[in-house]
């Protein structure tokens, strides 16, 4: 055997252009590495355009192509062999591969040559695996054969075994991000586009438990943990909501939802400011419920004065968002019975609320101390 399988790994290079270029590859390297942690390969390196893992006889080449799938950065990969860079082994490399081949499949053969002092060009390995007789070739075939000749060797690899990637940035390059996580539909796949510019989630659940492991033992851990998938680990705080419901029996019921998410917000900032995270994340899409209208968005977050608050769902229908969630693997567990602390409501909620209302309202509760008390009992557990 005149070749060794590896797998390519490119992130192209959209994203690449400028001084971040190199933070960024260290970040992906780094990211792949820690996706593949207990795999056996021989070695795993950074080219110019690429990564390359070399495989071994050891090696799970399906369950390295699973973890590939979920990191962020990447732009598509696939098993490849690597051979010589002579016209003759890379014929021979696809003979082989393709020995047990159907004979009445053709292919189309794509060239490109990146090395540009080798002695042949695109043209001519094109044109030699034209006039061999082994296999059939048609520029019209839907299965295409990709050679690449570089100045480490020649990749070879079939279009039928590209799998795309996530795209998106390496988790970790845009900083941290605190992640308001309720644990329905939506936190979940609102963290799902944190990551994939880049942020890396810390997540904070306020939880309506008399007891913080209570909600340590419920299905948010498995929503995180299924989204840990797509980056190796995380951390939670969980935050009893007690003391807030007991000081909201000062107000209306209407306001009761509205003040709530300031208070989650304000949680989020304290939280933020500790973890030195530069933004707060949320699952809100607009007018999905009263709480997220217009006035009611700006007023619940508009004390919030240092850190970015993203809302990647703003203009996400209910179906998208559903749709995302069971491709990313959290809908089935978001949909299980829990005591949603969102889920609070009237029906007389307001939906048409002012800043200046919402200071009053916060300044009757003292909200600042309902903050700082509740913050107070709270658990943070890290999660791999």
């Amino acid at each position: 055997m005149n070749y060794k399988k590896v797998v390519i790994i490119h992130f192209g290079e959209l994203w690449l252009k400028g001084r971040n270029r190199p933070n960024f590859i260290r970040q992906l390297y780094k990211n792949i590495e820690n996706a593949l942690g207990g795999s056996d390969y021989n070695e795993f390196e950074s080219w110019r355009d690429r990564f390359v893992i070399y495989l071994n006889e050891k090696s799970d080449a399906d369950f390295i192509l699973k973890k590939l799938g979920y990191v962020f950065g990447i732009s598509w990969f696939s098993i490849a062999y690597l051979t010589d860079s002579n016209i003759e082994n890379m014929m021979n490399t696809v003979n082989s591969l393709l020995s047990n081949y159907d004979s009445e499949i053709s292919y189309k053969i794509e060239a490109h040559r990146t090395d540009k002092s080798l002695a042949f060009n695109s043209y001519q390995i094109v044109s030699a695996f034209i006039k061999q007789d082994k296999i059939k070739v048609s520029k019209d075939s839907s299965h295409i054969i990709y050679i690449n000749p570089t100045n480490k060797g020649t990749f070879i690899y079939f279009g039928d075994e590209i799998n795309k990637g996530l795209g998106g940035f390496p988790v970790g390059v845009s900083g941290k991000a605190i992640i308001l996580f309720s644990g329905g539909i939506d936190s979940p796949v609102a963290a799902y586009y944190a990551m994939k510019k880049g942020l890396e989630p810390i997540y904070v659940h306020v939880h309506s438990f008399d007891d913080n492991k209570k909600a340590e033992k419920s299905k948010i851990p498995e929503l995180i943990n299924q989204l840990s998938n797509f980056n190796n680990g995380s951390k939670a705080y969980y935050i009893p909501s007690s003391i807030f419901q007991i000081s909201i029996l000062k107000v209306k019921h209407s306001f009761e939802i509205i003040l709530f998410k300031r208070f989650i917000y304000s949680i989020g900032e304290m939280i933020a400011k500790k973890e030195k995270a530069d933004v707060i994340v949320t699952g809100e899409s607009l007018g999905q419920v009263s709480s997220q209208t217009v006035s009611n968005l700006i007023s619940t977050s508009y004390k919030i004065k240092n850190e970015f608050v993203m809302r990647p769902l703003i203009a996400f229908d209910k179906s998208e968002i559903i749709k995302k969630a069971k491709e990313i693997g959290t809908f089935d567990i978001s949909i299980k019975p829990y005591k949603d602390v969102c889920s609070m409501h009237s029906r007389d909620a307001i939906t048409n609320s002012s800043n200046a209302k919402l200071d009053e309202l916060s300044k009757l509760i003292e909200m600042d101390d309902i903050v700082i008390r509740s913050l107070l009992k709270s658990d943070s557990l890290s999660y791999d």
